[in-house]
């Protein structure tokens, strides 16, 4: 590892303290849970996160109560979360 990446990885670091969560990948089953609801649209207005109490889908303005996995968000709280976009 060069200078370049340990300085890059020190941003990061940094960065993700400050924020207290990390950005997760949208899951497929998340993905098909919102096919088979019609809300993908919505899924796409919003982001995924993980902090220490579990999985949560947000945009800057507000984000949804914590759950276990990412498939278990509920709908409602998706569809809520992206009208906050």
């Amino acid at each position: 590892m060069n200078s370049t990446d340990q300085h890059i990885i020190s941003i990061c670091d940094i960065f993700e303290s400050k924020k207290g969560h990390v950005n997760v990948t949208k899951t497929k089953e998340l993905i098909d849970k919102c096919k088979k609801h019609d809300c993908l649209k919505d899924l796409d207005e919003i982001s995924l996160g993980k902090d220490d109490k579990g999985y949560f889908v947000y945009t800057h303005r507000a984000g949804s109560k914590r759950y276990d996995k990412p498939e278990s968000i509920a709908i409602k709280d998706i569809k809520f979360i992206a009208t906050t976009s």
